[in-house]
């Protein structure tokens, strides 16, 4: 899961210079969505189409992704400097 993280991050950061925040953010989310929807559709076995498959050890990978998008690096007014 961390490595996942920091992959979000960085494709976040990427794009900072060239994209608003929103739309980063939002490109945050689509990327956990995305994660979560190959592990149901290449890794799970067959269940109800309406339930939600979480690995065990990706349980916690939505709330996290929500915590990286309310970081200050992605938060809107504050301007964070790169040295």
């Amino acid at each position: 899961m961390d490595a996942i993280l920091g992959f979000f991050a960085r494709v976040g950061i990427e794009r900072a210079r060239s994209h608003s925040l929103t739309m980063i953010r939002e490109s945050v989310y689509q990327h956990c969505i995305g994660a979560l929807f190959a592990y149901r559709k290449y890794c799970a076995t067959s269940t109800q189409p309406g339930q939600l498959i979480l690995p065990e050890s990706l349980k916690l990978l939505p709330l996290y992704t929500l915590a990286l998008s309310k970081t200050p690096a992605f938060r809107p007014g504050i301007h964070a400097t790169v040295t």
